[in-house]
């Protein structure tokens, strides 16, 4: 924390700071002493020794307001009750108040006031600011965003009015103005500042945009085509003209006009291929939310990898969508293609990772995260992902060396350690070596307590041998406190409750488990219908286990549930 604070005071002390500067009399001359050697300290980056010589400062001169001003600053970043906040900031106004000109700590008070929502506060000092410094444009700047977020926004246009008196029309002030004109759901002057901007310069592309980007906001289609019919006339080849339009079609249903002036722009050499990416990404996003069909999507991106066959971004965000249509093999080769572009890339290399696993292919997931760590090997966390797959591949001993390797490198990383442990736990669970995980369980909960993925696991690991079931149910809690729409931890939560027999809370989680996923697996279906049956539900029970048994034909207890259609103890 005391670092963090030096950090932010930092920017404050950039220059000679004001405290330097001023005469200190016999009775505060040795707590100034200790002020200006705690200012040396801050500047070696030594939090614990500055604040100590700030405190020894404050208290033998708690009347000095400099002093009761960074004093202030730093209990407020330590404060964490009300109370304690009040406090700081009365420290720091003593200070503002009695110095009106000292417009560094002013504006850093001022900041303070507007981060915590005391916008009154805010305003009020930064108004001095202005006043005593009227030249100063980036106050008013600041002044006006204090009134915006105070919703004082008649007061935040008189500031920018102000400041275009002086400094002339601008986009960025008008662009204010308009957005201020929004919140107050005033039209009538939204259109009139967008026209006034565009009246400066009527053959901006940049102006005609706004001017009809207003008027689409507002709802009025009509007006906003002329601007943007008007913007492709002035330049037919500039790729914003061509966004334009796909935005306005889209905006009144006119699907053909939309996708054809969006890859006018896709293909657009004037747009570079960063923005290419983030348009694309947003149309594919647009056409998710309205359910349209995925073939439009599919012929983007062959036009775009037409145009840029050796952009990896390009390839990576294809990847990304064939594989949320669980299109895997597709979306592996695109992600291949990527990090032969890219072959550092270590998300890719988990992407690859991630969808083998899904498939499972373990082979082509282990190489993939050996791979990555070849190119990566600060990234210790892989280790996680390799270790992973050697259990699904049952080279449980390879599994524990990789995990104790990484544990040694990473001894200094608490967190990072945590989780080594809980997959090596994880690795002994998986051998059927519950002794040895239990205690490696422990091991990681001690480093990192609040580490939910080892408080799952490990809970889980208890509920399905029945043993210390209200430990289990304490630890599940903890992971859906922290996550309550994570399928898996709800599962474990259900499974914990129905090994405690208390079926009704079993089957309420379970439900909710079950709606977080599209797919579930058949293990959540298996654990469904056995809660279903021990709620007397027994039609329903054998439902969730024909669902269990068409995703994993091979379970002999599935098939003695099904044909038996009653509930069987492991």
């Amino acid at each position: 924390m005391l670092f963090s604070l030096l950090v932010q005071l930092s920017a404050v002390a950039a220059q000679k700071t004001d405290a330097e500067s001023y005469m200190w009399n016999a009775t505060d001359r040795k707590a100034g002493y200790y002020f200006l050697e705690a200012v040396r300290m801050r500047q070696l980056v030594k939090p614990d020794a500055y604040f100590d010589l700030l405190n020894r400062a404050h208290q033998l001169a708690p009347d000095n307001t400099i002093i009761s001003f960074y004093y202030g600053y730093c209990s407020l970043l330590l404060a964490n009750t009300d109370p304690k906040v009040d406090a700081s900031f009365a420290l720091m106004k003593k200070h503002i108040d009695s110095h009106p000109d000292d417009f560094r700590e002013a504006r850093l008070y001022a900041v303070l006031n507007s981060r915590l929502s005391r916008f009154a506060e805010a305003s009020r000092t930064l108004e001095n600011i202005v006043e005593r410094n009227p030249a100063s444009i980036d106050d008013k700047y600041t002044l006006a965003r204090t009134y915006a977020l105070g919703k004082e926004f008649a007061k935040a246009v008189e500031i920018y009015d102000s400041i275009e008196a002086n400094e002339g029309i601008s986009q960025q002030v008008s662009m204010q103005k308009i957005e201020m004109y929004l919140s107050m759901s005033d039209t009538l002057k939204t259109i009139n500042e967008a026209r006034h901007l565009y009246e400066s310069a009527p053959r901006s592309i940049v102006y005609n945009d706004i001017m009809g980007s207003v008027f689409q906001h507002l709802g009025m289609a009509d007006s906003a085509f002329v601007y943007f019919d008007k913007m492709e006339k002035l330049d037919p080849t500039n790729p914003e003209a061509q966004l334009a339009k796909s935005s306005y079609y889209y905006s009144i249903g006119d699907s053909i006009n939309q996708d054809k002036f969006m890859y006018r722009a896709l293909t657009n050499e004037n747009l570079g291929v960063e923005q290419k990416v983030e348009e694309l990404t947003n149309y594919i996003r647009q056409l998710y939310q309205d359910n349209d069909s995925s073939a439009r999507i599919d012929n983007l991106f062959s036009v775009m990898l037409e145009q840029h066959p050796h952009e990896a971004a390009i390839r990576r965000l294809y990847g990304s969508y064939l594989a949320n249509e669980k299109r895997y093999e597709e979306a592996v080769e695109q992600f291949s293609y990527a990090l032969d572009i890219e072959p550092t890339n270590a998300d890719d290399w988990k992407n690859v990772m991630v969808i083998s696993m899904i498939i499972k292919d373990y082979k082509r997931a282990l190489a993939a995260a050996e791979k990555a760590l070849e190119f990566n090997p600060d990234q210790l966390n892989l280790c996680l992902y390799i270790a992973s797959t050697l259990v699904q591949l049952k080279e449980y001993q390879r599994a524990v060396e990789v995990c104790r390797d990484a544990l040694e490198k990473a001894k200094k990383d608490k967190r990072l350690s945590s989780d080594i442990l809980g997959t090596l736990g994880d690795t002994y669970q998986a051998m059927g070596d519950t002794v040895a995980s239990d205690s490696i369980y422990e091991q990681a909960l001690a480093l990192e307590p609040g580490n939910i993925n080892v408080l799952n696991n490990y809970a889980y690991s208890l509920s399905v041998r029945s043993k210390d079931l209200d430990k289990a149910e304490r630890m599940s809690a903890i992971t859906i406190k922290e996550q309550p729409e994570n399928g898996t931890y709800l599962d474990t939560y259900a499974w914990v409750f129905f090994k405690k027999r208390e079926y009704n809370l079993a089957l309420m989680y379970i439900e909710k488990a079950i709606n977080c996923y599209d797919d579930p697996s058949p293990e959540l279906f298996e654990h469904y219908g056995d809660i279903l049956f021990m709620n007397q539900q027994p039609e329903k029970a054998l439902e969730q286990w024909q669902k269990a048994l068409e995703l994993n034909p091979d379970s002999d207890l599935l098939k003695r549930k099904v044909e038996n259609k009653t509930y069987f103890y492991e």
